[in-house]
């Protein structure tokens, strides 16, 4: 799309009073809504558009952006942490102490790495996401081993 009065110009977006496509020179951010310089002249006045401090001109960015990189991180090490405890809890629960709840719970942290992980890829890598999966997968693995022993154990006394 081309602005309407830049015709050589690529649009950055749209009026929202008029419709049509503006360019940097032409687009003006109040409330971050675009308007092109006319409109926004009519709909908030010159003096107001000229004066207030929240018009800008508009700055092209990126539509995905990436996590800032101390949240990234401390995001990362979050999930890696709750991916960890499943783990834990997993041989935890192996060894014999509290089964159904360690792998319960394990499961729980598992998954909820997994999720936290698979919706943020631009953050976590691929093995990440993985080892989230695979320790949510092995306590629900092991719940339903430890669940089949015990209706087999309860039918045995039957």
């Amino acid at each position: 799309m081309k602005c309407f009065k830049h015709p050589k110009l690529d649009a950055v977006g749209v009026c929202k009073e008029c419709g049509e496509g503006i360019c940097t020179k032409c687009a003006v951010e109040i409330g971050k809504k675009l308007y092109c310089k006319d409109d926004a002249d009519k709909v908030f006045g010159e003096k107001k558009a000229q004066a207030a401090p929240a018009v800008t001109t508009v700055t092209v960015t990126p539509a995905v952006t990436k996590a800032p990189q101390k949240n990234a991180s401390a995001m990362k090490n979050s999930v890696l942490g709750q991916s960890s405890a499943a783990w834990i809890l997993c041989i935890i629960g192996l060894v014999g102490a509290f089964p159904p709840i360690c792998f319960g719970l394990g499961l729980i942290l598992g998954y909820s790495a997994l999720t936290k992980a698979t919706d943020n890829l631009d953050v976590f890598s691929q093995r990440d996401v993985i080892v989230c999966g695979i320790g949510a997968l092995a306590n629900l693995a092991l719940l339903g081993v430890w669940a089949f022993q015990m209706v087999d154990l309860i039918s045995a006394f039957s």
